[in-house]
């Protein structure tokens, strides 16, 4: 039974609801109208209020129309997969064009309080970050209530609701809005700063106690310079390069890699070609003749325990030089030549040094960089609001 203001047609060929007026996210449109949504934080939209993508054939079937927003004349998202997509691994990163104007920022915090140094940080809307996730109702099969954590909440890492989610369910790189849509979509929400403060997701999977996790408290907006780079310490104009990420262990992550921007922060290792300080690791399995490490306690600020988990690309060169080691390239990284040298960092995409091209941002616009991973990407079906319209055109 849908609630107040969902409709629900005689003509519709199935038992469904229809709504697009959609007010229950926290930057929700003041009129609930969502125009330019990417298929993540479509789902994550319908979620939060109480319903999900419609099928492809409940948008032709009419389910929908005459909901609002004049989306009868507008092409829609479905939850209809079309197939995969594969990008070109010699292709430049995919930018898209956002709207000139304010971006939000988050808080992470990490997955326990004590580890990262106690660390909080500040990251932009479209940064990739680990996944963790809260439930304020009786908790589902695997979730994890904690007698010391101050709030009545459970908590999970281990999240495999989504249709294309990895094996283990666990989310390494994900977008605040992906982050939100994942929450979502198993039934529970993004936690928020307080929360993981108090330990209340600790202990619950996918080595995220090291990580500095997404929450749901917002740290105000951050209105790029129409002249300058996005990023929020003020870059050159120009060129930025962008880098591959690379799993900690082959075996983690879903074999997953990933491209980020130099000002986007990631967890930090460092490899040596010399004969290795003390604590540095060879293994005899890594196909090159180097060393690895993650500890890394040379910087004047250093964390207490050595690890970092949320570095730019120029501070993860400072971080490795300043240690006399240097980045590991990509192929070393996947090569496990820094498995196991600790911080957790074997299920987390880990900066490397292997450039992945140039990303050029507009003058005149604020780019959103989409970091996707370098395999398969799914598809999804559009449909027309009305099924009169659109000259009966799918997408």
């Amino acid at each position: 039974m849908a609630l107040a203001g969902w409709t629900k047609y005689s003509t519709c060929p199935y038992n469904i609801w229809g709504e697009s007026v959609l007010t229950a996210m926290p930057d929700s449109p003041a009129d609930g109208c969502y125009h330019a949504e990417t298929y993540l934080s479509a789902t994550a939209i319908c979620a939060a209020n109480n319903g999900r993508l419609c099928t492809m054939e409940e948008l032709l079937g009419d389910c929908t129309r005459f909901t609002g927003c004049s989306h009868d004349h507008d092409l829609i998202w479905s939850s209809t997969p079309a197939g995969e997509y594969t990008p070109s691994p010699t292709s430049s990163p995919t930018i898209s064009t956002a709207p000139t104007g304010p971006l939000m920022t988050y808080y992470l915090a990490c997955g326990a309080s004590s580890n990262c140094g106690g660390q909080t940080a500040i990251a932009l809307q479209q940064e990739t970050h680990e996944v963790r996730c809260c439930r304020d109702e009786m908790a589902l099969a695997g979730w994890t209530k904690y007698s010391t954590c101050p709030y009545n909440i459970w908590g999970e890492s281990v999240l495999t609701a989504m249709p294309d989610s990895p094996a283990d369910g666990c989310y390494h790189a994900e977008t605040y809005l992906s982050a939100t849509a994942i929450c979502a979509a198993n039934n529970g929400r993004l936690c928020t700063m307080e929360e993981l403060l108090g330990d209340c997701t600790r202990g619950t999977g996918c080595s995220h106690d090291h990580d500095l996790i997404w929450s749901s408290t917002p740290a105000g907006e951050y209105t790029p310079s129409p002249t300058s780079s996005p990023t929020i310490s003020t870059a050159p104009t120009g060129p930025l390069m962008t880098y591959y990420l690379a799993c900690g262990a082959s075996s983690n992550c879903g074999g997953q890699t990933a491209i980020a921007p130099q000002f986007e922060t990631h967890e930090v290792r460092c490899c040596r070609d010399e004969m290795a300080l003390a604590g540095w690791t060879k293994y005899s399995t890594c196909p090159y003749n180097i060393w690895g490490e993650s500890v890394l306690t040379a910087m004047p600020d250093s964390p207490a325990d050595g690890c970092y988990h949320a570095e730019t690309y120029l501070s993860a060169t400072a971080i490795c030089a300043a240690n006399n080691g240097r980045l590991c390239t990509m192929e070393e990284l996947r090569g496990d030549c820094t498995r196991e040298t600790g911080c957790s960092h074997d299920h987390d995409l880990i900066w490397s040094s292997t450039p992945a091209g140039e990303y050029t941002p507009s003058p005149t616009s604020s780019p959103t960089i989409s970091t996707a991973p370098t395999g398969p990407l799914m598809t999804y079906y559009l449909a027309c609001g009305a099924s009169s319209n659109c000259g009966g055109q799918t997408a």
